[in-house]
């Protein structure tokens, strides 16, 4: 009986249901953020030290930058996404967009996490294998964590039945302009990420419309349709966690904002590149987008790799990971990198 609660209103109630729910999935996202940093620190410090073919770091090599750097900004992005749940969550404002942000983000970060340090485990060669060198154990540990709390292809269905009852199905849509497609700026990639939003959300709802008009009803119309509800899913978080980025970039000091804006520039193409089908089939984007998409990342990731990869480390730094938890041989200070004779495997 309503009147007999203490929590007079649908809100309040519905806040204290799901408040559990919600803390176990922000501190399974923030523990997936907190791997990332981890993992990504010890594959910078090895690259930036270990040489190959002559005195080349592997840093230098440009398949190497192209898949640890986009993973360095994806963790950069997801760190300041949760640091504005957690505000959200400590103003109590509106649970249940934090119920629908707290999946999204658990399930984006806990997925983003697995690739990741597998990234980062085949960037360290055999010595990203080790145990002793600490990604082996996290990618073992933590691989539960796409299931642990929810499912989450299931918590991105939650993310999406939540965007339907607050109505968002109706939004307008109106295709981003590009005036210059030789440059796709951080703008001009905000603008992409929403309309993509927009067009997935009218898309669905078109489809749950047509469907019940058929006599079918909604609940399996949207089961019908869950490959075009988990694309929106993560169309939303995607959108939300670039909003998140840009407006952190915008208010950083000085001497910060250069390097966290190529980060978030980088970012930001990285999503349209993952989805690149969707921008041309829907033309979003023209068919000689996805050449300048790919020269920029590439340009953005030497840039940040330069001087032997030293803006990487700075940025790491930035993590403010004790030293006490970084324990792998091939992130510390020594020239020479431990092999397998100098492990006693019978101690492990």
């Amino acid at each position: 009986d309503p009147s007999r609660s203490a929590l007079s209103t649908i809100p309040q109630r519905f806040g204290v249901m799901v408040g559990g729910l919600t803390t176990g999935r922000i501190l399974i996202a923030q523990a997936a953020v907190d791997a990332s940093k981890l993992a990504l620190t010890i594959a910078f410090k090895y690259s930036t030290k270990r040489r190959q073919f002559g005195e080349k770091l592997i840093i230098d090599y440009l398949s190497h930058q192209r898949r640890l750097v986009p993973s360095l900004a994806e963790t950069f992005a997801y760190h300041f996404a949760m640091m504005d749940l957690m505000r959200l969550v400590q103003s109590k404002s509106s649970p249940k967009q934090e119920h629908t942000l707290s999946s999204g983000l658990k399930a984006a970060a806990t997925w983003t996490k697995t690739e990741i340090l597998q990234r980062c485990r085949e960037c360290c060669g055999g010595m990203g294998f080790l145990a002793v060198n600490q990604i082996g154990p996290m990618i073992c540990d933590m691989n539960v964590d796409v299931t642990f709390e929810g499912d989450n292809s299931v918590l991105m269905q939650q993310v999406v039945k939540g965007m339907l009852k607050e109505g968002l199905s109706n939004v307008g849509i109106k295709k981003p302009s590009l005036d210059d497609q030789s440059v796709i700026d951080e703008v001009a990639i905000q603008e992409l990420l929403i309309t993509r939003q927009r067009v997935l959300t009218a898309k669905l709802g078109r489809k749950i419309q047509a469907a019940t008009c058929q006599g079918i009803s909604a609940e399996q119309a949207f089961d019908d349709n869950l490959d075009l509800v988990l694309s929106l899913g993560w169309a939303f978080v995607e959108a939300h966690v670039m909003k998140i980025f840009h407006e952190r970039v915008s208010s950083a000091g000085e001497g910060f904002r250069r390097p966290l804006g190529l980060l978030c520039h980088l970012y930001g193409l990285s999503r349209i590149e993952n989805d690149a089908a969707f921008f041309l089939t829907h033309g979003l984007l023209p068919p000689s987008s996805t050449e300048v998409v790919h020269a920029q990342s590439n340009d953005l990731c030497r840039r940040l790799s330069h001087n032997a990869g030293k803006t990487l480390l700075s940025l790491c730094e930035g993590f403010a990971i004790p030293s006490y938890f970084i324990t792998a041989p091939i992130a510390t200070d020594a020239e020479h990198f431990p092999s397998t004779a100098t492990i006693n495997l019978a101690k492990l």
